[in-house]
């Protein structure tokens, strides 16, 4: 089993051995969890400063949101091991 990636960014993609469409995946991969990531935050943020009824609809979102970006980053890492040069 491999360790676990840090979090990637654009500049994990330069020198990589992608080809455009491939590259253009990445990309919108990337765009989608910084997207999420976002909202990840504002609904971290509410759960921590406002009442029950935020609360509850902060979690379900945190939770959501988590979901999407571990998937988001699982998804970019796995496309970057099999469509990149490969280190």
């Amino acid at each position: 089993m491999q360790p676990k990636k840090q979090k990637l960014s654009i500049s994990d993609f330069f020198g990589q051995n992608l080809s455009q469409g491939n590259f253009a995946l990445a990309q919108r991969i990337l765009r989608i969890r910084d997207q999420a990531e976002s909202i990840h935050e504002v609904a971290t943020n509410r759960v921590n400063e406002d009442g029950e009824f935020a609360k509850l609809f902060a979690e379900s979102i945190t939770e959501w949101v988590g979901e999407i970006l571990t998937d988001t980053n699982e998804t970019l890492n796995a496309h970057l091991d099999a469509n990149g040069k490969g280190e």
